[in-house]
């Protein structure tokens, strides 16, 4: 299995959107500065993820993680 980006790479990716998606993660780390964060894989990208928990739908064979919050550069908006 490849391993997905890191958060910095996540941050890059995201290019002139980049500072917003700082801004809001500074707010929910500010918020919440113990809790754990790293780039989701969702479809053929990515989201921040923070606070993985195990997660497995009833359609699932195997459990998951899956974060409590979430923060990802949509089209037109931004969304947490």
């Amino acid at each position: 299995m490849t391993p997905g980006p890191t958060v910095e790479q996540w941050f890059a990716a995201a290019g002139s959107r980049a500072d917003e998606l700082r801004r809001v993660d500074a707010l929910v780390m500010a918020a919440a500065p113990d809790i754990d964060r790293q780039p989701v894989p969702v479809g053929s990208g990515a989201m921040l993820g923070y606070g993985l928990m195990p997660y497995r739908p009833r359609s699932a064979k195997e459990t998951t993680r899956w974060p409590l919050i979430a923060l990802a550069a949509q089209k037109r908006h931004l969304s947490l």
